[in-house]
C-alpha cells in the first residue's frame, strides 16, 4: 500500500503562468532568494519503540514526498541534516513569486505529514507509536551569498547570509505543525495567504526583535 496518494504530486499551479529564467550561479553572487527550513518531530519516541531500519526508512520515505512537493513548487533542496530539510526558491530558477511558492510548498508538506499519520494509525507495524509525527516550518526571503559546495548533493552551491539564519531562526520558533515567516513576508503577500500574528522573537546578531506571523491558511 503506498503511503501517499500520486495526487500530492500535482504541479505548482502557478509554474503555468510564472515566466521563470535559469540562473548562471557564480562563486560569491549576491541574490534574492526565499527559504524554508522544515524539522521533523517525533522520531525519537518512534526510534525507541520501532526497529531502526524501519523507522529509517519511514524517514527517507517521508523526505522524498517533501523533495518532491519542493520541486513541484519550484524549489529545489540545498541539504538534509538528519530529519530538517533546507529548501531554496528563486536560488536556481527566478520567478516574482518565489516567497509565494515557498509557503505553497509548506502547506502541502503540512498537509502530506497529517495523511502520513492518518495511514500510521491505520497500519499494525506503527502501533507502538502513542504520538502523531510533527513538522516545523520557518520560512524566509532575502539577499543571500551563494558558495560552491562538495559533490554528493543535489546542487553544486549553497547559500549564506543572515536570512539563511533568519530561516533557520523561524523554523526553531514556530509551534508545531506550523509555518512562521517574518513580517516583511507577510507584507509581501497580504491577500495570498491568512496570517496569525505571534508578536516578536529575539534573533542573535540582530539588534532589535523581528515581528512574526504564522501562517494559518490561504
Amino acid at each position: 500500500m503506498s503511503v501517499f496518494p500520486d495526487d500530492i504530486f500535482a504541479a505548482d499551479p502557478l509554474a503555468a503562468v510564472i515566466e521563470e529564467k535559469t540562473l548562471q550561479l557564480k562563486e560569491g553572487e549576491r541574490r534574492n532568494v526565499s527559504i524554508l527550513f522544515a524539522d521533523l518531530k517525533g522520531f525519537t519516541e518512534m526510534s525507541e519503540k520501532l526497529d531502526p531500519e524501519f523507522v529509517q526508512t519511514t524517514i527517507d520515505k517521508i523526505m522524498s514526498v517533501f523533495t518532491q512537493v519542493i520541486k513541484n513548487h519550484g524549489g529545489y533542496v540545498d541539504k538534509y541534516s538528519g530529519d530538517e530539510v533546507m529548501a531554496l526558491f528563486g536560488a536556481k530558477v527566478a520567478s516574482e513569486v518565489d516567497s509565494e511558492r515557498a509557503i505553497r510548498a509548506a502547506i502541502q508538506m503540512l498537509s502530506n505529514l497529517d495523511r502520513f499519520n492518518q495511514y500510521m494509525k491505520s497500519q499494525k507495524e506503527y502501533s507502538a507509536i502513542d504520538k502523531p509525527l510533527a513538522i516545523r516550518i520557518g520560512i524566509n526571503t532575502g539577499l543571500v551569498t551563494t558558495g560552491k559546495i562538495g559533490e554528493g548533493r543535489e546542487g553544486d552551491f549553497t547559500v549564506y547570509g543572515d536570512a539563511v539564519n533568519l530561516a533557520s531562526r523561524l523554523e526553531s520558533n514556530a509551534p508545531v505543525n506550523s509555518i512562521m515567516v517574518p513580517e516583511s513576508v507577510q507584507e509581501m503577500l497580504p491577500n495570498q495567504f491568512e496570517y496569525e500574528d505571534r508578536g516578536e522573537i529575539e534573533v542573535k546578531g540582530k539588534k532589535d526583535p523581528i515581528s512574526v506571523f504564522c501562517v494559518t491558511g490561504i
